[in-house]
């Protein structure tokens, strides 16, 4: 089975992570730096290029999540999503902060660890986990 998380990791555990990773074919990783992203519209911008997002999130929490868990047009097999100098993420705007990192905890890994295959007509649970560095 499955098990999506959130994880609390040091940079070198991340290296070895993505070491390994690499090896992996149709794997979609995405790295943010946190010291970079202090506000909402700075996270939305960097993950609908990141995530290559049919249209834009700006204006719409609910669009963000909705693609989010979606993302058939990667045609992945895994998801990893890294957050480096977490400690600076979205600092300068903490309501946002808790949108994204309870969407993670309570409906983006949820839904690729199981509720996928209880959704989509062919859906299939995938691996994705969230590495929180500082």
């Amino acid at each position: 089975m499955i098990v999506n998380r959130i994880y609390q990791i040091s940079e070198k555990e991340f290296v070895e992570i993505i070491s390994r990773s690499k090896q992996k074919q149709r794997i979609h990783i995405v790295e943010l730096d946190g010291s970079k992203i202090q506000k909402w519209k700075d996270y939305i911008e960097i993950i609908e290029e990141k995530y290559e997002f049919p249209t834009t999130c700006i204006d719409s929490i609910d669009r963000y999540m909705d693609w989010m868990r979606d993302l058939q047009w990667l045609q992945c097999e895994e998801y990893i999503m890294a957050i480096h100098n977490v400690k600076s993420f979205l600092s300068g705007d903490p309501k946002a902060n808790k949108i994204v990192m309870d969407g993670f905890g309570n409906s983006i890994l949820p839904y690729w660890q199981e509720e996928v295959e209880k959704c989509c007509v062919g859906g299939k649970a995938k691996p994705f986990n969230v590495y929180l560095i500082d």
